[in-house]
């Protein structure tokens, strides 16, 4: 869980870190009273949403959807009609930025700080190395807006530095030193640093960033922004109350999906995807972007018996209005088994008609019963044992797809049936 800036900012604070005055708007109409007698002017007003690029972002105005202000997410005033004027155009409206994706995140709060007087900005990082398992701090003496474009071109600007964990450590000199930090700022930085390692592991952490970590005219060292993301599989036992905030913030889809323990990322492609277990989910989608067509979802059904539970995922997607076609592939092994799956297809389908085509291939654990019963309950869905033949029917039906919403199952089977070698049918 990715939580808003403002959130992430307080974490930092108890860390050591220093972080700019700021105050939390939700009415335009309170923001005057919030912020005059707390925060002198100018202000920074910054747009809310647990993603990154807010400032080289696109804000859709909710009352007119067709307004794009280009000029993103994170702005300036220097009065109070103007902040609260950008306040105003703010909550409600979607920001679109490279993090978001093309439908963006919906503003539901605004973080008015005083702005801080900056001679350099630089990036600083702990997160988990996903070659070595360990913990890794980045840093680099480029950060601010342009990070990610810097570092793209010119990657020898980063800095790794792994952490040991026995006892757990790291070279906090060294990370000053790739920063060029002064003396005074150097010791406010190590204590900071090591903090940041001991709260990482503590509380299940997957990211701990800071960009920009500014070096403020006034000699101090400040956390303009922040990212912190948690991870999910460790609330049982965590139970952050600020994750729990930003869990009421998900799209409503999203939160459905973690009430119900399914690991749900929503896409921006037109084939909906179901698999057991996230390697599976992965090699599907990547199946499909080499066949020509795109995901609409990352779904990893997390192994289980329950037929129920597994058709709930199947309806969630079934709602997805961005889907042209369904895609289920399973491999069953250990507790899974494929004819629970079909079951769940089954239910899933009972009593209406599929509003989209659907594609089902199971292997593995009672797969072969899984296929006859769907064979036999289902005559108008693709079923198959070979992923390549999955992920071909479901590109060519998403492709054909998108002329209508609302066709029937015998309008797309006939296309199907012409589709189908035998060996899909004796599969």
């Amino acid at each position: 869980m990715n939580l808003n800036e403002f959130q992430s900012k307080k974490l930092l604070q108890t860390l050591g870190f220093k972080i700019p005055d700021g105050v939390v708007c939700e009415s335009a109409v309170a923001a005057e009273v919030q912020v005059e007698g707390v925060l002198s002017p100018p202000w920074v007003v910054k747009a809310q949403i647990p993603a990154g690029g807010r400032a080289k972002g696109r804000l859709l105005v909710a009352a007119q959807p067709q307004v794009d202000e280009p000029s993103g997410g994170i702005r300036f005033a220097d009065s109070v009609p103007e902040l609260t004027t950008l306040i105003s155009a703010m909550l409600g409206a979607v920001l679109v930025t490279a993090q978001t994706g093309v439908r963006g995140a919906r503003v539901s709060a605004v973080y008015v700080e005083s702005r801080v007087d900056v001679l350099r900005e630089h990036y600083l990082a702990l997160t988990v190395d996903p070659d070595t398992g360990g913990l890794v701090f980045v840093v680099s003496r480029h950060g601010g807006t342009e990070f990610e474009d810097i570092a793209r071109q010119s990657p020898e600007t980063l800095h790794r530095f792994p952490v040991a964990l026995e006892p757990p450590h790291a070279n906090y000199a060294a990370i000053a030193d790739a920063l060029d930090l002064d003396q005074e700022r150097r010791a406010m930085l190590l204590p900071a640093l090591a903090a940041m390692v001991n709260t990482f592991i503590e509380r299940d952490v997957l990211l701990l960033e800071i960009n920009p970590l500014a070096e403020a005219a006034d000699g101090s060292l400040v956390a303009l922004d922040a990212a912190v993301v948690y991870d999910d599989n460790a609330l049982f036992r965590q139970g952050h109350p600020e994750q729990m905030v930003a869990y009421d913030h998900l799209p409503d889809r999203e939160y459905e999906a973690m009430v119900q323990g399914l690991n749900y990322v929503k896409l921006e492609g037109s084939i909906a995807t179901l698999s057991a277990g996230a390697g599976l989910a992965m090699a599907t989608m990547d199946a499909i972007h080499t066949s020509g067509g795109a995901p609409a979802n990352f779904l990893d059904v997390p192994p289980s018996t329950s037929v129920e539970h597994i058709r709930n995922a199947l309806d969630l997607l079934l709602r997805d209005s961005d889907a042209r076609c369904l895609l289920v592939n399973v491999f069953g092994g250990g507790i899974m088994r494929c004819d629970a799956v079909a079951d769940a297809v089954l239910l899933a389908a009972a009593g209406r008609t599929l509003p989209i085509p659907l594609v089902v291939r199971l292997a593995g654990t009672n797969a072969e019963l899984g296929r006859q019963r769907l064979r036999a309950s289902m005559p108008g869905i693709v079923v198959t044992a070979d992923l390549a033949d999955a992920v071909a029917f479901a590109v060519e039906l998403a492709s054909n797809a998108g002329a209508s919403r609302t066709m029937e199952s015998a309008s797309w089977w006939e296309r199907v049936r012409r589709l189908l070698p035998d060996s899909v049918g004796s599969g």
